[in-house]
C-alpha cells in the first residue's frame, strides 16, 4: 500500500515542545510541504507568528498552499542564510526554531530527483536548483575521492570497491545505472541497505547538508531570544551527532581540551538541553509512516540573554 504523499514525524509532540507562548515568534527552518508548520500554526493566538523557510522552491510551493489560512510568511533560504534572513524581517525576537532534518516524502517519491533508489531517474540530488546535480561530480572525481565519501557520509565499508565499479561504469547518467554499479560490489543479502547508504552519502554531498546543519545551529545563537527553544528533528547517525554535540557543546561553561589544567576558552553555556535522550516515535506512528522510524528529536532551549541583531 502506497504511503501518503507527505506525513510529519511527531508533529504535536514538537509543538508541544516548540510553542511556549502562543503569541510568540517562531520559525519552521525546513517548511517542506507544511505538515510541521500547519500544527504549528493552529497554537497561535493572536499577535503569534510564523515564518518558515526552505531551500526547496519546490517545497515553498507546497506549502503556500498548505497554509493559506495561517499566518505565516515564507521564505527561500538554506540554513546558512538564517541569519540573514532574520535581519530582513526585522522582528526583534524568535521563540523558537524548528529543524526537520533529512529528506521530504514529495522529494523521495519524485523520480526526476534522483533521490530514491528504488525509482529510475537523471543523477541529480538537488534540493536547491541553483548547486549542481551529482553527475558532474560523479563522473569526473576519482576513487579516492567517491570511496572517501562513502565512507565520510554513508559510513559505508564497501566504499572501494563501490567507487571501483562507478569507475568502471561511467559515465553514469541515471539512478539506475548508479545502482547497478553498487550491485556489482556487493553480496545480493545486503545491497538494499548499502544502497540508502550510498544514495544518503552522494545526497549529503551534493546539498552540503551537514555544513548547513552546523551553520543553521550556529546561527540560533543570534536569533533566538532567553526562553526560546530549539527543536531538531533527525533521521542518521550523522546529522544526530551534530545536534548532540552542538547542545553539548553549548550547554557547558568550559569547552577547553582535558589536558588544559585551567580554563582558557572564556566560553559560557547558553543553552539548556531539556532531552536527555533524544525522543522517537512511538510504535503506532512507525506503523503508519515507516520513514519516520528512524527519526531522532532533541531540544534545548536558551538561558542567556540574545545577542541583539
Amino acid at each position: 500500500m502506497a504511503e501518503p504523499a507527505h506525513v510529519p514525524v511527531m508533529a504535536e509532540r514538537a509543538a508541544d515542545w516548540l510553542v511556549t507562548d502562543p503569541s510568540g515568534v517562531y520559525w519552521d527552518a525546513t517548511v517542506g510541504a507544511a505538515g510541521h508548520a500547519g500544527v504549528i500554526a493552529e497554537r497561535l493566538t493572536e499577535g503569534g507568528k510564523l515564518f518558515g523557510s526552505d531551500r526547496d522552491p519546490k517545497a515553498l510551493d507546497l506549502a503556500t498552499a498548505a497554509l493559506t489560512a495561517a499566518p505565516v510568511t515564507l521564505v527561500q533560504a538554506r540554513f546558512s542564510q538564517l541569519q540573514e534572513v532574520w535581519r530582513q524581517t526585522q522582528v526583534k525576537q524568535l521563540n523558537g526554531i524548528l529543524f526537520d532534518f533529512g529528506v521530504g516524502s514529495f522529494q523521495i517519491d519524485s523520480a526526476e530527483r534522483g533521490l530514491s533508489f528504488d525509482r529510475d531517474g537523471p543523477l541529480d540530488m538537488r534540493m536547491d536548483p541553483d548547486a549542481s546535480p551529482l553527475s558532474d561530480w560523479l563522473n569526473s572525481a576519482d576513487v579516492s575521492e567517491i570511496a572517501e565519501v562513502l565512507r565520510r557520509f554513508g559510513e559505508e565499508r564497501r566504499a572501494r570497491p563501490i567507487a571501483r565499479q562507478i569507475e568502471r561504469r561511467r559515465p553514469l547518467a541515471s539512478t539506475g545505472e548508479l545502482r547497478e554499479a553498487v550491485r556489482k560490489a556487493v553480496p545480493p543479502k545486503g545491497v538494499a541497505a548499502t544502497l540508502a547508504r550510498v544514495f544518503q552519502a552522494f545526497r549529503i554531498l551534493v546539498n552540503g547538508e551537514l555544513d548547513e546543519i552546523h551553520a543553521g545551529l550556529a546561527a540560533t545563537g543570534t536569533v533566538l531570544a532567553r526562553g526560546g527553544r530549539i527543536v531538531a528533528i533527525s533521521y542518521h547517525s550523522l546529522e544526530d551527532r551534530v545536534v548532540k554535540n552542538f547542545f553539548r557543546r553549548e550547554s557547558r561553561d568550559c569547552v577547553c581540551p582535558d589536558d588544559v589544567p585551567a580554563c582558557i576558552c572564556r566560553h559560557r553555556a547558553w543553552l539548556r538541553v531539556l532531552t536527555r535522550r533524544p525522543e522517537v516515535p512511538d510504535p503506532d506512528e512507525i506503523g503508519g509512516n515507516r520513514r519516520a522510524r528512524a527519526a531522532k528529536r532533541r531540544v534545548a532551549e536558551r538561558t542567556d540573554e540574545r545577542t541583539v541583531l
